[in-house]
């Protein structure tokens, strides 16, 4: 059983596909997707006692008629979560670390989806340590 004090100040509502983009140009070759600049971003909205985290993932960069690039992959998420009680992290913390890391597992099963369902080898994006990631962005925004 567990205690009261061990319980999540937040609770996960539900997980959502809200934005998918792929494009391949040069089909008859395989994208060298190792080569490619992969994006992550994580924002949030407070809306009552609900945060809307939207965390998203773009592998390539988005192709335009100008553009030589053949291989854009954009994908994004958005996970509610609903807060009980006094959480004990700050929204953004709960948001770019916690809330972050339960979402970004169903982008990299997407990806890897995507990707074999379109005829390439499966892309699998590394896991990521979003403590550290967090850390990171704090440290190069101040």
């Amino acid at each position: 059983m567990i205690t009261e004090s061990a319980k999540s100040g937040v609770q996960l509502k539900f997980i959502r596909l809200i934005n998918s983009q792929f494009e391949w140009n040069n089909y008859l070759e395989d994208p060298n997707v190792k080569d490619l600049p992969v994006k992550l971003e994580v924002t949030y909205d407070v809306r009552e006692n609900f945060l809307d985290v939207h965390v998203s993932i773009e592998i390539g960069n988005e192709i335009s008629e100008n553009d030589s690039n053949d291989f854009y992959l954009g994908v994004e998420m958005v996970g509610i979560f609903e807060k009980v009680g006094i959480p004990k992290l700050s929204d953004e913390e709960f948001a770019k670390v916690n809330a972050a890391a339960i979402i970004f597992p169903y982008i990299r099963q997407y990806i890897r989806a995507v990707s074999l369902d379109a005829g390439i080898a499966p892309i699998i994006l590394p896991i990521v340590n979003f403590h550290t990631w967090y850390k990171n962005i704090q440290r190069e925004n101040s």
